[in-house]
């Protein structure tokens, strides 16, 4: 692939990016001012920040809580297994599995995961789409990136997996110089060498794709599965050409509509909310000022058109008793405040800001109470977690192992594995805490059900009103209980028959233990019978 082809399939991807490039700027100037690009909008102060940080903090609370349910440095969060439960329970494989856990989580702690992992998370909840890239090398091990998709371009494929990434970057000549010498186009070779230029910058755009045609006998870097290329722009230069074994980048989208390829989420959803409240905070803040300088009206000679109501603006007027009078502004400043205070919480529960925050009324509630409030407020960030857990977490680690086990840091892999597919299982705190509450329906629905039982016997003719397995059906259904741990109609039938078989036997032998009359020793045999005849013989 040349470098003509390759900014051309560029420019087509920018093109479709180019809907959201408007949105993305509002959204960094509500949420990440701190990032944002240069230009005003709507929404923007004197200073060039919102006029409101309900966007900052809501972001910040979302974005801080799902990293501290989800990433837990200290503790092994993550393992891996395979898709056959019979491979699972291999002992080498367990181990294998259980070591390698071990090395890359370590791999981790020593890099810069988790501070680029929190900036992933914010981006993801600021923009919808994130872009993290991890790459390896023996001098500083596991190296993680993150870029904002306002620079990239992605496409996926007919699974709607991200699989190609355009990322626009820019580097001075030094810099490119420094990294591919020779290999750089002409004129940037020229510009390093002239002291006046050498640190004029040059657009590249790094783009990473499936690669359509290579060798598969050969594991060189140019038939590697994705294709890698460097490219000068300007100069329409390829600077490098390598490949990756799987594709470098993870990208999560927050939630996905149809086939479009970047994510969208409640800060796209958010945006007018925090337009009006912006408007609100600037109308409160005028009316405060005209509350506490109201403008004054002396005595002189003005026009209609001179009048001025700004606060603190004198006007003339033509008075009859020649004293200044103060104009008295109407406006209700609590009941604009009281409406602020509503669009807020639309933010924060856009945000779902309440669904980490401790409930201050927990000591208060009962042991049911507490697990249905749980229940409520994590079922709602599942979703969200979910898609984050599939398109982020288990892509970075499944790139990190690969890339360990490449650098032969992970060794010793079972034959058994040999051309097997895994996957990375969780045991984060979120897991944790959706485990207990399996835990708390289960039990929930043993006592709904012993409810039922107590009912059944004080009275029994429910039985012949009600079918018992429905009712006990819709109580485990009602309460969420996996469908895993109730049994198929089929096998309780089976179990209800062998139990009523085992009863039925226990009877039989009860009633026949009962009709045999116990020998006493101290009576003498009747006359006649098999006992007395053979003691009389022995006699």
């Amino acid at each position: 692939m040349n470098a003509d082809n390759i900014l051309r399939v560029h420019q087509s991807l920018k093109v479709m990016r180019e809907p959201n490039q408007k949105v993305w700027d509002d959204c960094l100037f509500s949420y990440l001012p701190e990032m944002q690009n240069t230009g005003t909008t709507k929404i923007q102060g004197e200073q060039g920040q919102p006029l409101d940080l309900i966007g900052m903090n809501s972001l910040t609370k979302l974005s801080a809580g799902i990293f501290s349910n989800t990433v837990s440095m200290g503790d092994e969060f993550f393992g891996f297994k395979t898709n056959d439960p019979g491979l699972n329970k291999n002992e080498s494989v367990k181990r294998f599995f259980s070591k390698a856990a071990e090395i890359v989580l370590k791999q981790m702690q020593s890099s810069n995961y988790m501070l680029s992992t929190y900036e992933a998370i914010t981006y993801y909840c600021a923009l919808n789409t994130a872009v993290q890239y991890v790459e390896y090398n023996n001098e500083d091990g596991l190296v993680f990136n993150n870029f904002p998709i306002t620079g990239c371009s992605i496409a996926q494929d007919h699974l709607g997996k991200v699989n190609t990434l355009y990322r626009e970057f820019k580097m001075s000549a030094a810099q490119a110089v420094g990294r591919w010498g020779e290999r750089c186009s002409k004129e940037v070779v020229a510009a390093y060498e002239s002291e006046q230029t050498r640190y004029q910058e040059f657009e590249f755009v790094h783009a990473v794709m499936p690669r359509e045609e290579r060798d598969t006998k050969k594991i060189d870097n140019e038939n590697m599965p994705f294709a890698s290329y460097y490219v000068d722009i300007a100069n329409k230069h390829i600077c490098e050409e390598s490949g990756y074994t799987s594709f470098p980048y993870a990208v999560p989208r927050f939630f996905k509509v149809g086939s479009e390829p970047y994510g969208r989420g409640p800060s796209f959803t958010c945006l007018p909310t925090f337009r009006e409240i912006c408007d609100l905070r600037s109308d409160i803040s005028d009316g405060v000022k005209l509350l506490l300088q109201p403008p004054v009206f002396m005595p002189g000679t003005s026009g209609e058109d001179d009048i001025d109501l700004s606060p603190g603006a004198i006007n003339f007027y033509n008075p009859a008793d020649g004293k200044p009078i103060f104009y008295t502004p109407t406006i209700d400043i609590e009941r604009s405040r009281d409406y602020l205070m509503t669009l807020k919480d639309d933010i924060k529960d856009a945000f779902f800001v309440d669904v980490f925050k401790m409930l201050d009324d927990l000591k208060n509630m009962t042991a049911t109470e507490v697990n249905e409030r749980m229940a409520e407020k994590i079922q709602q960030i599942v979703p969200v977690v979910s898609r984050l857990y599939e398109e982020f977490f288990s892509v970075m680690i499944t790139r990190c192992f690969e890339l360990l086990l490449d650098a032969e840091k992970i060794t010793d892999v079972p034959e058994e594995l040999v051309g097997t597919d895994y996957k990375v299982e969780y045991t984060t705190k979120l897991d944790n805490r959706l485990k207990s509450l399996e835990i708390g329906q289960v039990l929930k629905t043993f006592q709904e059900i012993m409810v039922v039982a107590e009912a059944l016997l004080a009275e029994p003719d429910l039985r012949n009103f009600f079918d018992i397995d429905k009712v006990y059906d819709i109580i485990a259904q009602g309460n969420n209980v996996d469908v895993d741990l109730v049994r198929e109609e089929v096998e309780r039938s089976k179990l209800r028959k062998a139990e009523a078989e085992a009863k039925q036997k226990q009877q039989e032998a009860d009633q026949l233990a009962s009709s045999m009359k116990p020998i006493d020793a101290q009576q003498a045999n009747a006359p006649g019978s098999i006992l007395n005849k053979m003691e009389e013989a022995n006699a």
